[in-house]
């Protein structure tokens, strides 16, 4: 309602009456407080308090614009993010609103593949694949680290097989040198 509409209702009755027609799901604290100030009306949008209404007109129409909302709030998210967008809602009467950017059967089967999956191993599929894919990083390493070891098991005994000949040699060579000098001093 406009300033010019809100001139129009002259009396504080017609405007209380006014404002008693208003649903109670419509009206905001601010709203009340400005309401009983001015006795006039509050054109704003407010917070509303999320409960049942019990106006059976008022609540088809609010269910009538949120479906609407949230169906285009699927579509946009659908295109904005290149999702697979499924929503289904029933109404009060039982009656069907669907929307899918792709088949709805196929999102239903991907939903129910994937669901069966959750269900029986406690896991989705994709934590699944990433252990899979972990513990065959963790076998390779395993397999390397265990060739590794061989090798330097191998390196490690043809290092003392060699340090032993060359400390023997050495051994052997000043055992030499400490005899011909001994032979030289008789």
């Amino acid at each position: 309602m406009t300033s010019s509409s809100a001139e129009l209702l002259q009396t504080d009755s017609e405007q209380e009456k006014y404002v008693s027609q208003m649903p109670d799901h419509m009206e905001c604290k601010e709203d009340q407080d400005w309401n009983q100030k001015n006795k006039g009306f509050c054109m704003r949008r407010g917070k509303i308090q999320i409960k049942r209404i019990e106006n059976p007109t008022s609540r088809q129409v609010t269910f009538s614009k949120r479906r609407n909302g949230l169906l285009k709030k699927a579509s946009e998210l659908s295109v904005l993010c290149d999702a697979e967008v499924a929503v289904i809602v029933f109404s009060s009467t039982g009656k069907m609103f669907e929307f899918a950017n792709n088949s709805m059967k196929k999102i239903l089967e991907r939903y129910h593949k994937n669901v069966g999956r959750t269900q029986r191993s406690g896991i989705t599929t994709q934590d699944a694949e990433y252990w899979r894919n972990y513990a065959m990083r963790l076998k390779d390493k395993v397999a390397f680290l265990q060739e590794r070891q061989r090798n330097c098991k191998n390196w490690k005994a043809n290092l003392i097989l060699e340090l032993s000949g060359f400390v023997q040699e050495r051994h052997k060579y000043c055992f030499i040198s400490l005899k011909n000098c001994m032979k030289r001093r008789n």
